[in-house]
């Protein structure tokens, strides 16, 4: 007799796929910016655990949905407070990373990973911002000696550095 006892069957299939972005994802310092991760075919992936992680990152840990809930105890500090996922989307296999207020450092690589389907993705995260200040009014006297702008606009150099991208601006 199995009255009073309950089973819970999960299938996913076994071709499943967790699909991301064939191209860089670009954004501007400042905006928001979504990093695309979907399960193929479509399958829930509410009662899934999803590991966002930033491969450039030392301790990694970007964003982390678990037991049906976000839990970013263990989050990097850099990452707090900015991240998210799409809950009304994960019944449709949508497991994107929502990353607001974007700034050059988080320029990078991204996994989005399933460990219940031993599979994962990469996003590629490209970051725009303007030249800091302090090159504004070299920009200025060159412009106004008669150069075209594209004999000076600069170059955005992404340079790792204790395990986190900084910029610098050469002209």
């Amino acid at each position: 007799d199995v009255c009073g006892q309950s089973t819970i069957v999960w299938c996913v299939p076994r071709s499943s796929e967790v699909v991301g972005s064939a191209d860089p994802v670009v954004a501007l310092a400042g905006d928001d910016v979504i990093l695309p991760c979907s399960l193929k075919p479509r399958v829930s992936a509410e009662d899934m655990v999803v590991k966002w992680t930033g491969l450039f990152l030392e301790t990694r840990n970007v964003h982390l949905y678990l037991d049906g809930r976000d839990s970013n105890e263990e989050q990097h500090p850099f990452y707090s407070g900015r991240t998210s996922m799409f809950h009304e989307e994960l019944k449709n296999g949508n497991v994107s990373l929502k990353l607001t207020r974007v700034t050059l450092s988080d320029a990078g690589s991204y996994r989005c990973f399933i460990p219940t389907l031993k599979k994962e993705t990469t996003v590629q995260l490209f970051v725009a911002g303007l030249p800091p200040s302090s090159v504004l009014p070299l920009l200025e006297i060159m412009y106004s000696a008669g150069l075209p702008p594209s004999s000076f606009l600069p170059l955005l150099e992404i340079m790792y550095s204790a395990g986190l991208p900084h910029h610098s601006f050469l002209c």
